[in-house]
């Protein structure tokens, strides 16, 4: 043992290297994470001696990009941790003697007794992955970098993913890395990057996602690594990348059996999971299914089965720098038909799990409609269908593209319609997607944008992200949208120029021939043709003969108020009989709870209801097909946000805005009229049970479609309805529209009543009588908690008249000072007597002065009761004040001839005696019949 123990006596830090050998088994180098256990490692890059044959510090395979913006002369290179010759000298060292250990083990002998002809392959690597850590640094100065692997050959069946570990010592570079999907010519075909990274702290994993679309021409995938300058500033940084690894998982597809994704109620729901490019059968799934609220209602777990027509799918996985042999893989699918449903809208979920550890996520969301097929569409709400949803809409064809539309109750709809006039296909498309449309009664908005790809060329200077930069060349616009406007004339009367979110741009002087040009087109081929701009409801609207209506456009959404108070000032006559139309910009959905969000469009969707006529707004959903949005998804599948939308527009169809009760109870509530029928929507982020009648057949139905319990209670006046309020909106139907306007005109002149007691008031009562004739009946103020006896009165009005009636009341001696409940119950006698209460409150008191009684407990364990009062009157005025105390004789105080404040103090002993209980202080006006009664809850 003596060579040994002097080489560690003289070498420290050999000794704690070898030590790190014996436990190697235990490390990990701070770059490696562990294996992943759910996937199937295809190729690895650890940047190791294995992978740089020719000893030269670059990595076999391995290509480097040049040219202009990748400058040659940026170091990139294996880079490893030992640095000078003293530690390359004592990791030599260590190499041997960890060799030297390594081969006496083997051979069952000393250390000293052995020397290693060749240092075992298995030291090497054990020493670069906990010494050495080799990785490929990049020395930025200036320009950018990147390098790309050797093509490796993939399963289309599977999807492949990549993970890296990335450091940076610099905020003025980004690191990322992709993957490179090629074909069998070896072109790219799309990339899949990770994100961006810029100044870490140690060493930072990325990756792409790990699902991408099927394509089955892709052959050969290839490893990027990038460094890119954040700024032209940029100068010099240090980043490296390692533990690079391209995985395989099996590919997932999750659907449903209707295309379109919406179903009725009673229509079977079969969701379909497919799996391929798994390396075994021992595959299980685990399906669930959410509902809007979050919750799970139902979930089951499927294993994969065999497809039955095929046997395992074998593919060739060799690359040009390995020789792996041809191996299998196994396609499966399962099917779950999903219980009977409640109307609303759900996701099935998937878990794929492999292995031990880690799961692959799918999702595909579905709606379920309520069965209130009657109710129709409203123009007053639209959606504006730009370039890139009409991409997405392209791949429908006309009549799933009208269902959907009709689905939604949709009564507007904004399509772009320049085409090439050259492509007669395109043309064709267009104007049997607009028939279509309006044959169903969905009217249709042509918008004209930037010009089709075919013929942008055409356009000098042309910005394709603004309408704009094409309308300054009237002449190239007129004749290119000439045999547009001669096509579309005959269908549509009204035309958009440009999109939504292009405000004010008409308002530029050098496309006022354009504008007028277009104008003229409009009105040559079209009978009164009108012509809509967007515009900021912020500035002031601009003076243009050749602009019919304004569509007022803000980035940020207006709320329900703000879209009140925007019609109210823009219904002018700078307008005529045109309201402008507004954007119905959804919240964002990264922002906001979906509580919030269908709150907030329920909320703006009612405030165009304010409006109706010929006069009308239209409201629209700038771009439906996006996540943030939440309207569809990318595939035109209902999103969240569908049935939300489509229910509070089929309930609002026609109708307009009422009034709103102020019942606390309700919440935010509206009352919706559609000739003698109504509707009340209400909701709550706070839920609570509301009581009260609003008719003799009241349904409802929540903005999910699902149905609404209300319990019909039976009481001295006849049946009130009882019902949840919460944070999903509710729409109750059947409402007694001349009992809700009756209610809603009901107000107490006077809500302060003078605390006299032993005398008659008057209580002056105002309401209107809604009833197309004229009605008799009586009131009565029912408070027991103030009032000594219930008063009544006799009323009488003709059809539509407004009166006011005093009714006599008289307060209990001990009314309390404070705001109380009041109900006022009337009954209307008529061939069919209509009962019903109001709900209202009452303020006993005086403005004259006012009492502030408080307490607070002293150190000797007493209850010391504070009475401040300020007397408002110009003459003073005195008090004989008497303070009632449970199971205790009474306490008095008098206040003479209080001209301002005055502040009176009892004390009353042993505190904890009262805590609990309730203290009257009651307090008599010398001279009048005004008391007071404070009620005073003592607590600990």
């Amino acid at each position: 043992m003596r060579p040994l123990s002097n080489a560690f006596s003289r070498n420290p830090k050999g000794l704690a290297l070898f030590l790190a050998f014996i436990l190697y088994g235990c490390c990990r180098a701070s770059t490696h994470p562990e294996d992943n256990s759910c996937a199937e490692c295809v190729e690895q890059w650890d940047f190791g001696a294995d992978e740089d044959a020719r000893r030269d510090g670059w990595p076999d395979g391995w290509t480097r990009q040049t040219g202009q913006d990748y400058p040659k002369f940026i170091p990139i290179a294996i880079y490893q941790n030992a640095r000078s010759a003293e530690e390359k000298g004592e990791i030599e060292g260590l190499r041997r003697m960890a060799s030297q250990c390594s081969v006496a083990w083997e051979q069952r002998r000393w250390p000293w007794q052995v020397i290693p002809e060749r240092v075992p392959p298995s030291i090497d690597k054990w020493l670069e992955r906990t010494v050495l850590n080799p990785y490929l640094r990049f020395q930025m100065d200036g320009g950018k970098a990147e390098v790309f692997s050797a093509p490796v050959a993939i399963n289309t069946k599977s999807v492949y993913y990549l993970t890296a570990s990335v450091q940076s010592t610099s905020q003025d570079f980004a690191a990322s890395a992709q993957l490179r999907f090629l074909d069998e010519n070896r072109k790219i075909l799309f990339e899949v990057p990770t994100k961006s990274v810029s100044q870490t702290k140690g060493w930072q994993s990325i990756a792409t996602d790990s699902q991408y679309a099927y394509r089955d021409d892709i052959r050969f995938v290839q490893v990027v690594l990038q460094v890119q300058p954040k700024s032209s500033k940029a100068f010099r940084g240090e980043l490296g990348f390692d533990n690079v690894r391209l995985y395989r998982t099996p590919r997932l597809g999750l659907s449903v059996n209707k295309p379109g994704q919406i179903y009725r109620l009673g229509e079977d729901v079969i969701a379909t999971c497919t799996a391929s490019g798994m390396k075994s059968e021992q595959s299980s799934i685990q399906l669930s299914l959410i509902d809007h609220n979050g919750e799970r209602v139902a979930s089951v777990n499927k294993l994969l089965t065999q497809e039955s027509s095929t046997s395992p799918h074998y593919v060739s996985n060799q690359s040009s720098e390995s020789g792996d042999a041809l191996k299998a893989y196994w396609n499966g699918s399962c099917e779950w038909k999903i219980p009977s449903l409640e109307a609303g809208y759900y996701e099935v979920r998937t878990q794929f799990s492999k292995g031990r550890s880690g799961l692959f996520e799918l999702e595909e969301n579905f709606v379920v409609l309520p069965n209130n097929t009657q109710i129709k569409a409203d123009s007053r709400f639209g959606w504006t269908l730009n370039d890139k949803a009409k991409k997405v809409l392209d791949k429908l064809d006309s009549g799933q593209f009208v269902e959907l539309v009709r689905q939604a109750r949709v009564g507007k709809v904004k399509l772009p319609i320049w085409f090439d006039s050259k492509t007669a296909a395109e043309g064709r498309e267009i104007a049997e997607r607009v028939d279509r449309l309006q044959l169903t009664g969905v009217a249709c908005v042509g918008v004209i944008g930037s010009p089709p790809e075919s013929i942008r060329s055409m356009f000098p200077r042309l910005n394709e992200t603004e309408t704009g930069s094409a309308f300054e060349h009237s002449a190239l616009v007129q004749s290119y949208l000439e045999p547009v406007m001669r096509q579309m004339c005959s269908r549509i009367s009204e035309f958009q120029l440009g999109w939504d979110n292009e405000s004010d741009f008409a308002a530029n002087p050098r496309i006022a021939a354009t504008l007028e040009a277009i104008a003229n087109l409009a009105r040559r081929y079209g009978q009164e043709p009108q012509i809509v701009a967007s515009h900021s409801p912020s500035l002031p609207t601009p003076k243009l003969s050749t602009i019919d209506r304004w569509h007022l456009y803000s980035s940020e959404p207006l709320t329900a108020d703000e879209t009140r108070q925007v019609l109210e000032r823009r219904d002018s006559t700078e307008h005529g009989s045109k309201l402008p139309w507004l954007s119905l910009n959804l919240l964002r959905a990264s922002r906001y709870s979906l509580p919030v969000r269908v709150q907030d469009l329920t909320a703006r969707m009612i405030a165009v209801t304010h409006y109706a006529g010929t006069a009308s707004t239209t409201a629209w959903v700038t771009d439906p097909i996006s996540t943030e949005v939440g309207m569809l998804d990318d595939d035109a599948g209902p999103r969240e946000m569908f049935l939300p939308f489509r229910n509070v527009a089929g309930a609002l169809a026609g109708a307009r805005h009422g009034g709103s009760f102020d019942i606390p109870s309700l919440g935010t509530n509206h009352l919706v009229l559609q000739g003698n029928q109504g509707r009340l929507i209400a909701w709550s982020m706070h839920e609570s049970m509301a009581q009260l009648y609003l008719g003799e057949n009241v349904s409802g139905f929540d903005v999910w479609g699902r149905k609404v319990a209300i319990e019909n209670i039976n009481t001295r006046l006849g049946v009130e309805q009882r019902f949840l309020v919460g944070r999903w909106p509710v729409i109750l139907e059947g409402i007694d529209v001349y009992v809700a306007k009756w209610r809603m005109g009901v107000k107490i002149e006077e809500k302060r009543i003078d605390p006299i007691v032993g005398e008659s008031q008057q209580l002056k009562i105002q309401f209107s009588n809604p009833f197309p004739k004229s009605v008799k009946g009586s009131i009565r103020v029912i408070a027991p908690s103030i009032l000594a006896e219930e008063a009544t009165a006799s009323l009488e009005l003709d059809a539509n008249e407004t009166a006011s009636i005093a009714v006599q009341i008289q307060l209990r001696s001990y009314a309390s000072t404070a705001i109380s409940p009041v109900k006022l119950e009337f009954i209307m006698n008529t061939s069919n007597p209509v009962k019903f209460v109001v709900d209202q409150e009452l303020q006993v008191g005086t403005e004259d002065f006012e009492f502030d009684p408080s307490y607070e407990i002293d150190e000797g364990g007493n209850l010391r009761l504070i009475i401040d009062v300020t007397n408002r009157l110009t003459a003073p005025i005195s008090f004989d004040c008497m303070l009632l105390i449970p199971g205790r004789p009474r306490e008095r105080t008098q206040i003479s001839q209080l001209v301002e404040r005055a502040s009176r103090t009892l004390v009353l002993e042993n505190a904890k005696e009262l805590f609990g209980k309730t203290l009257w202080l009651r307090c008599e006006q010398i001279g009048t019949n005004r008391i007071l009664n404070y009620p005073i809850e003592i607590t600990p």
